[in-house]
């Protein structure tokens, strides 16, 4: 039960999605006639799928005010999050005023009743008047009634999505930063965004309160890639059973503490006049299966030999434990240094998805700076992962701006099973391998500990059984360092298997984490059976699940 040794941990970032909501009609053929005729005669109109629909826009290249210098990657990674969340995605850059109106023009028409609509932009924007701004990159300042002229009001977008009769409308506008005119010699505007009325149906929000200024930093050590309020809002799109509106507080709620952090104060305006409830990721089915705690989710795993059951229990415990993860999980080499080739490697929790038996994740790469690992999300690689056969295959590289899909020949012959040990052998057992991938960290706080000795603990309601091999059981173990590790990790987690007939026992893969549970990094390795040592924490584990 030794932990993994350093020189073979490798950390991840992960990535994700979920299906959207669909709707569909119950048909028998016999019958199809007569309800349409009925359906008809009665004035109804048949549902239809609602179809995602979204439009982000991100502006940092102004040519005649002050160049911003996240808005673009902050767009990126809402594109992709949104895109994970099953919305089709137009993402536009740098927008000139025409641009941004034909792009407005084709999200309008791309628009029809009851779709679900977001639109996001990252730019400069300004107000006066009460009426919102939204800046396109080739204005130039001269006068109040010159930007009414050559800049987009906010208003229109909300208005073409009322038009369109959407069923949900989103508008995220991180747009609060300082007024973008002030150095022009010209008092046009003032800091940050007007109130808005929102329309039935419509949810607004703002990165920033009313006359606030939105951080693109926490200081000058923060790295990360994106906007305080962005990175914030893309790890919380994504946790399941969440609803729009409780998830926009959220993320208020953070960004608020996070500002304050540093002497800042900065509270996202939320405006909400929307109906019903929407989920960027799934919502609560009305069973009440999602308010199930870890331990009540196992003991209902570790009962049921059912396999759509177990299916449907393991899926759920992935989402949840996908959606806790944060932003910055890093895997590669630890061993790094600063100025060395060696390359790092990372994923985000909102790019991987896993049933258990195929995956999909995106790779970003990076290395050392500042004393810290920080990745390029403009670098990256897409893989499809075989489970059954442990097998990743490239589907897609992206490379600041330019994309390319490898062909079926080029994909075959690519394709590779990763060598033991390695970063993407231990990436695949943490998307692929059953108990490692549904781990409920995300409820750890309030898990029940039982000593085991040598400064492990077991949390006995956390197991998790094989119905292929019901002699086997697994269970969750922790181990708390004395002091934190190189990487900030005072805890480790991982699962203990356990053969009940055999007397053996192996460990699976580990995760290495904060005292609060918050996952730095993710390792795996060849897990070989050995037999139960006498006197050993591994006998009293056995003791614990096998012999009681």
């Amino acid at each position: 039960m030794s932990p993994v040794g350093e020189a073979t941990r490798r950390e991840y970032r992960w990535k994700g999605s979920h299906p959207r909501r669909r709707f569909a009609l119950s048909r028998h053929s016999n019958l199809a006639a007569l309800a349409l005729l009925a359906i008809v005669l009665s004035g109804w109109i048949i549902p239809v799928e609602a179809k995602r629909i979204a439009l982000v826009i991100g502006n940092d290249t102004y040519q005649s005010v002050t160049p911003l210098q996240n808005a673009r990657s902050d767009a990126r990674a809402v594109a992709h999050a949104l895109e994970r969340d099953g919305f089709t995605v137009t993402l536009k850059e740098d927008l000139t005023l025409k641009a941004t109106k034909d792009a407005l023009r084709s999200f309008k028409q791309q628009v029809s009743g009851g779709d679900e609509t977001v639109f996001y932009y990252s730019g400069h924007g300004v107000q006066f008047g009460g009426t919102n701004y939204l800046i396109p990159v080739d204005l130039v300042p001269q006068s109040e009634a010159q930007v009414v002229d050559d800049a987009i009001p906010l208003q229109r977008v909300l208005d073409d999505l009322q038009d369109q009769k959407a069923g949900f409308a989103l508008a995220i506008v991180d747009a609060c930063r300082d007024n973008p005119f002030k150095g022009t010699g010209r008092a046009i505007g003032g800091r940050g965004l007007a109130p808005v009325t929102a329309a039935t149906g419509q949810m607004v929000l703002y990165s920033a309160g009313a006359g606030q200024e939105a951080l693109d930093r926490l200081g000058p050590k923060d790295t990360d890639p994106n906007g305080v309020f962005t990175r914030v809002l893309i790890r919380e799109m994504v946790k399941p059973g969440v609803t729009a509106g409780q998830m926009l507080k959220n993320v208020r709620d953070e960004v608020v503490a996070l500002a304050r952090g540093v002497n800042h104060e900065q509270v996202p305006a939320l405006y909400d006049q929307s109906i019903g409830d929407f989920c960027f990721a799934r919502c609560v089915q009305g069973d009440g299966t999602d308010h199930k705690s870890a331990a009540e989710l196992f003991a209902q795993l570790a009962s049921t030999r059912s396999g759509p059951e177990r299916q449907k229990l393991e899926q759920q415990l992935w989402e949840r434990l996908r959606a806790s993860l944060p932003q910055d999980v890093w895997y590669g080499s630890a061993e790094g240094k600063e100025g060395t080739p060696r390359l790092e490697l990372g994923f985000e929790p909102a790019t991987a998805a896993s049933d258990g038996r195929a995956a999909t994740v995106t790779i970003a790469f990076g290395g050392q700076k500042d004393g810290r690992i920080s990745f390029d999300d403009q670098d990256t690689v897409d893989y499809r992962v075989d489970c059954s056969k442990h097998e990743f295959v490239i589907v897609r590289y992206s490379h600041h701006g330019g994309v390319r899909y490898p062909d079926e020949a080029e994909r075959k012959r690519d394709a590779f099973v990763p060598k033991p040990n390695s970063g993407e052998y231990s990436l695949g057992q943490a998307l692929c391998d059953t108990p490692l991938r549904i781990t409920p960290l995300w409820a750890l706080q309030n898990t029940e500990w039982t000593e085991l000795g040598g400064g492990m603990r077991a949390a006995l309601k956390i197991v998790w059984s094989d119905p292929k091999h019901p002699n086997e059981r697994y269970v969750l173990l922790r181990h708390d360092y004395s002091k934190p590790k190189e990487d900030g990790a005072e805890v480790q987690y991982w699962w203990l298997a356990l053969n009940c007939s055999t007397r053996e026992l192996h460990d699976t893969g580990k995760y290495y984490a904060t005292a609060r549970g918050e996952i730095i990094s993710v390792s795996g390795h060849v897990a070989n059976w050995e037999p139960v040592t006498k006197n050993s924490v591994g006998e009293n584990a056995y003791v614990l699940i096998c012999q009681h």
